[in-house]
This record gives structure tokens, C-alpha cells and sequence, in this order.
């Protein structure tokens, strides 16, 4: 906890945010992974994880930062014909950086206050599925074959939310499997040792599980428009052809985000 810090460690946790984060955010704005407000947003963020656990928890939020913004520069051509299907670009705002990392950073910000162990779990669980979200969504869209309907197992565009491919969702074990292995010197910090496959059962299966909830909220409950070209988008500027108006791409992946967290804790508890 904070307060347990002595005055020395105190300053050197509180300079380690500030001067960590900045260079973070920086980088992030300067190579157009975000804009202004998601690097903002991603400083408060980064500050938070690095205040409750550390330089080994904020080693975990850059190991999802940094390979989710390499493999968003995977296949640009093909990903340039979808962006007229997403309401987002590449380059995240602020409200898909607290969708991706807001759970797990407000967990470390109680964390340093209230030690209580499960809070590491959300954390790490939080972090495994954003990982594993990304990587399938950065890397489904290049598979050779069509996506199919998460529910229906039908065909469907490539890009279209509740769409699943093989690759994607190898890619989203391989983006679990980062997460768990960047935790491994964060959970020792924190006096936790032993117990590394059980971590990495929850920590993957937890991941696994949010990236269903989202392809299935995808699917089945996000918005979808159809503009007046006819075309379906994601975009909200035309008739609304399914799902609910105000759940779009960021409030979904809160929500599997948040759910694949509490299921990582779960896992663990039993």
C-alpha cells in the first residue's frame, strides 16, 4: 500500500508514474496510436496501475499497449477497406482507452489503498482480455477464410462485430498467454508465488471468456446503421438496422472487459 511506503519510496513510486506515463503517452500521441484525449486518458490510466503495483504492474499495461499498436499496423491495406464498417479508427480516443483499460487500472487504484489479493486478479484478468480482444480483432481480419457469425455460424463481412475466425481466436489465446507471462514478476512482487498454472488456466480461459461476451454483445446487441448509400456501418449517422443505439463498440468491450475480469477471479477462488 501507499501509506506503507516510506518517505524515499514514496517520491521514487510517485516520479516513477509521472516520468513513466508521460514518456508513455507521448510516444503513443507521436506514433498516432492516439489522440490527445487517449493519451490523457492513457496517462491517468498508467498512473493509476504504477501508483497501486508498481513498475510490474505498469510492465503488464505496456506489454498489451505495445503489441496491440504493432499489430494495428498489420495488413493496412485490407484494414483501410474496413474502416467505413468501424465508428473508430486505429488511433484510440479516450473513451476506447477506459474501455480497454479502465477496469483494470481503477482495480490498481483501490489496490493502493486496500491490498486485497482478488484486486490483482481483475487487474490481470482486465488486462488478459483486452489483450485478447485486440489481438483477434488486429489479426482475424487478415484470415484467409471468411469470418462466421459467433451465433449463427454463418458467413459474414470480414470486420463485422460477432464475427469469429480461427486465427482470431488463436490470436486471442497467444495475447492471454502475454499477459499472463509479463504478470509472472508482478504477482511476486506482490508476495504471491507458486500457483503459476493455475494464474495461467484463469488468466486465459478468463480472456477466452470476455472475448466471447464480446463477440456475442457484437452480434447480437451493438449497434448497427445503414447509411444512405445502403451501406451497414457501425457509424451512427444513419438508420439503425440492430441493436441497441447508445451500445456501440466501446461500451461492449467494457462489458466483456469488466465480466472477464470478475471471471478470472472466480476461477481463481474455486
Amino acid at each position: 500500500m501507499l501509506f506503507e511506503l516510506d518517505a524515499q519510496a514514496l517520491l521514487w513510486r510517485i516520479a516513477g508514474t509521472l516520468v513513466a506515463n508521460l514518456l508513455l503517452a507521448l510516444f503513443a500521441f507521436f506514433r498516432k496510436s492516439v489522440d490527445r484525449s487517449g493519451a490523457v486518458m492513457g496517462f491517468i490510466l498508467g498512473s493509476l496501475i504504477f501508483l497501486g503495483g508498481g513498475l510490474p504492474a505498469w510492465v503488464v499495461l505496456t506489454a498489451f499497449f505495445l503489441s496491440s499498436s504493432a499489430l494495428s499496423k498489420a495488413g493496412r491495406k485490407k484494414k483501410a477497406r474496413l474502416e467505413s464498417l468501424h465508428e473508430k479508427g486505429h488511433t484510440r480516443d479516450a473513451a476506447q482507452a477506459f474501455a480497454n483499460a479502465g477496469i483494470g487500472s481503477l482495480a490498481m487504484g483501490i489496490y493502493a489503498f486496500f491490498p486485497w489479493a482478488p484486486l490483482l486478479h481483475i487487474f490481470t484478468g482486465s488486462m488478459a482480455v483486452a489483450t485478447a480482444d485486440t489481438w483477434s480483432s488486429e489479426l482475424g481480419v487478415l484470415s484467409p477464410g471468411a469470418p462466421r457469425s459467433v451465433l449463427s455460424f454463418k458467413r459474414v463481412e470480414p470486420g463485422t462485430s460477432g464475427g469469429v475466425t480461427v486465427l482470431g481466436t488463436a490470436a486471442s489465446l497467444a495475447g492471454a498467454l502475454l499477459i499472463f507471462a509479463s504478470s509472472l514478476v508482478f504477482y511476486r512482487s506482490q508476495g504471491i508465488v507458486g500457483a503459476s498454472l493455475e494464474i495461467a488456466v484463469a488468466i486465459c480461459l478468463a480472456a477466452l471468456a470476455g472475448s466471447f461476451i464480446d463477440s456475442v454483445l457484437g452480434a447480437e446487441a451493438q449497434a448497427l446503421y445503414r447509411d444512405d448509400e445502403g451501406n451497414l456501418t457501425e457509424k451512427p449517422n444513419g438508420n439503425l438496422v440492430r441493436g441497441i443505439s447508445w451500445l456501440n463498440n466501446d461500451v461492449v468491450n467494457l462489458i466483456s472487459n469488466f465480466l472477464g475480469s470478475i471471471i478470472c477471479v472466480l476461477i481463481i477462488s474455486i
